[in-house]
């Protein structure tokens, strides 16, 4: 008998610029029409998932599904963004997001989980 995959959910969670607990919970095959990419940021135009916050630039970070894993690209950010504390430093530079991490963007925090 055949194992089947099981597909990963993703969650992240967040606190909007007014205090309010959001949520975002997907798949990567959620995320085959967006060419791989989530993009967040504050312009509804430039950014997939829009985070109201002035230190958040326009299209601010990618998260970016390959191979059952996701990473986040900070896209030449302002502010910058990090994971856990550690920074990205420079235009498509990745780094693995796992279950647990804390992703910074301008001065927001993201909780990432990965749903079982």
């Amino acid at each position: 008998m055949p194992r089947t995959r099981r597909v990963k959910r993703w969650r992240l969670a967040w606190c909007d610029g007014q205090g309010v607990a959001r949520a975002l919970s997907f798949s990567e095959a959620d995320m085959r029409w967006k060419g791989n990419r989530l993009i967040l940021g504050r312009s509804p135009r430039a950014a997939h998932l829009v985070v109201e916050d002035p230190r958040i630039s326009r299209a601010h970070a990618a998260l970016v599904f390959e191979h059952g894993e996701m990473f986040v690209e900070d896209l030449g950010s302002k502010n910058g963004t990090s994971v856990n504390g550690k920074r990205l430093i420079g235009r498509g530079r990745r780094l693995l997001l796992r279950h647990g991490d804390g992703l910074l963007l301008g001065g927001m925090t993201m909780i990432v989980s990965l749903e079982r």
